[in-house]
């Protein structure tokens, strides 16, 4: 009650009915929610890498020029969910940093001799960035927009964007400008929820998941969405919350639509055309090679989760 939450949704296209239900779920007069249209600050097509990327995915990038006159601003993706106070996460003090999230678990040093893009390794693709120390995940991000801006102005976030086909879009870009310029926040700020973590493939992986019930936002980032995907681990979280919101009969719709079996000659179609692109993203090289890397995943992301 002592606090006032100031909620911006970075948007295209939502109707006006959905902004109507959005902001039925302010309840107490210290919040609200308010809309901003970027459609015409991102009037560039930018690369797209795979079937769970939007295009709004980098609006997060103009953060600094939206928030130029704040002090302080919370980003975050769509796919968390926080289960504690969030400014828990706010006041965390970041010094003199323009920028804090919490490290990308799947890209750390230990992990970086994985294979993630075609036939390069982390530590590889990494060198396109500069090689950091560490790879953040930018899905919540708590930045000094005035130190921001210092550094990392809209125009110049916008132009590396169009320089390179980032495998991680606009989180790669931000870990390229900002290298060796981020806060560290503790990972219980954006506890990711994805497969790879939990199979126990490694020590890292395995400490990382038994800390699941400390987390204070969990971040189902996976391509297997958890408004797909029910039984995730901590997915019940996320649908507790979707029952209380005036959309969840469209979510629950969504849902037994996702799960209809393809037709027989559609899903044939499907295979030849994802073999033939992952045929040719092995005999191919640089972009081509990664252009084909791209389509098979869409198509296996999007089809054949």
């Amino acid at each position: 009650e002592k606090n006032y939450y100031d909620i911006v949704v970075f948007e295209t296209d939502i109707s006006d009915e959905n902004k109507e239900k959005l902001k039925s779920l302010t309840t107490s007069k210290n919040i609200s929610i308010r809309f901003y249209n970027l459609q015409k600050t991102f009037d560039t097509k930018l690369h797209i890498a795979a079937s769970y990327f939007a295009p709004q995915c980098y609006y997060r990038l103009a953060c600094g020029e939206v928030f130029r006159k704040y002090k302080r601003a919370l980003f975050t993706d769509i796919d968390l969910v926080c289960i504690q106070d969030l400014f828990q996460i706010f006041n965390v003090d970041i010094g003199d940093a323009p920028i804090a999230a919490c490290e990308e678990v799947l890209w750390a040093e230990e992990n970086r001799k994985e294979k993630v893009y075609g036939d390069w390794s982390v530590s590889e693709y990494l060198k396109k960035l500069g090689s950091p120390s560490i790879y953040y995940n930018t899905g919540l991000i708590l930045i000094n927009p005035e130190k921001f801006n210092q550094i990392a102005p809209f125009s110049l976030l916008l132009e590396e964007s169009k320089k390179e086909r980032f495998f991680c879009q606009e989180q790669d870009v931000l870990n390229k400008v900002f290298k060796d310029k981020f806060f560290t926040l503790s990972l219980k700020y954006n506890f990711e929820i994805i497969n790879t973590i939990f199979n126990g493939k490694n020590k890292t992986f395995q400490d990382y998941s038994e800390k699941i019930d400390s987390a204070v936002m969990y971040h189902f980032l996976a391509a297997k969405k958890v408004w797909f995907y029910h039984r995730l681990p901590k997915g019940y979280v996320w649908w507790s919350y979707a029952r209380k919101t005036p959309f969840y009969d469209k979510i629950f719709a969504d849902l037994i639509e996702r799960q209809k079996p393809l037709a027989f000659k559609e899903e044939m179609k499907l295979k030849i055309k994802y073999n033939r692109y992952r045929f040719l993203s092995l005999v191919s090289f640089g972009k081509r090679k990664m252009r084909y890397h791209e389509k098979a995943n869409f198509i296996e992301e999007e089809f054949f989760p």
